[in-house]
């Protein structure tokens, strides 16, 4: 007597779920992109970060005996160790701003008066992280943020944080941008 065949062999089972990860590992990817939601997150913190640093060093310039002038160059500093020294870390550069090592921080007036951080002085306001890069922008501009096209700049990727000092009439301006992300 022939036996009905009632189910599927464990070749078989095998095969289609083999079959079934591939798919997955190929075609997943396409549909979630967790990269660009986790890029985008760390942008728009980065963004509330330094927009909250800018405006306490905006309220700390306000502070009696909190801003020191050089008397050799006129510039102006925010103690931010309150020492009385102004503590530059030995230079600005404006090439790479994490070089800028010195705790105080170089301060710009605009028009008005109101003292705001130097846009190479940004990365003295934020943690940013390793992943992150530093570009010092025109002049008053300073960008944080991912280099996606892997040029070595993040001004022309949309995946970034825009940092403007104190120009004209207003303070410190912060904005993002995150459809590159």
């Amino acid at each position: 007597m022939e036996r009905e065949q009632q189910g599927f062999t464990l070749v078989e089972l095998l095969l289609v779920i083999v079959i079934l990860a591939i798919v997955a590992v190929t075609a997943a990817p396409r549909f979630v992109d967790l990269g660009s939601e986790a890029r985008t997150a760390k942008i728009l913190q980065l963004e509330a970060d330094l927009r909250a640093a800018a405006e306490l060093a905006s309220l700390q310039a306000m502070m009696p005996g909190m801003v020191l002038r050089d008397p050799s160059s006129g510039t102006l500093w925010l103690d931010m160790n309150r020492n009385g020294i102004i503590d530059s870390g030995g230079g600005i550069d404006q090439d790479n701003p994490r070089n800028n090592i010195g705790i105080d921080i170089k301060l710009i007036a605009n028009s008005d008066g109101v003292l705001g951080p130097d846009n190479f002085e940004v990365a003295k306001l934020v943690n940013a992280g390793d992943d992150i890069i530093m570009e010092v922008g025109e002049r008053h501009q300073a960008y944080l943020g991912f280099d996606r096209n892997g040029d070595g700049s993040v001004k022309d990727d949309n995946c970034r944080v825009y940092y403007s000092q104190p120009i004209g009439t207003r303070g410190a301006f912060v904005g993002s941008m995150t459809d590159g992300c």
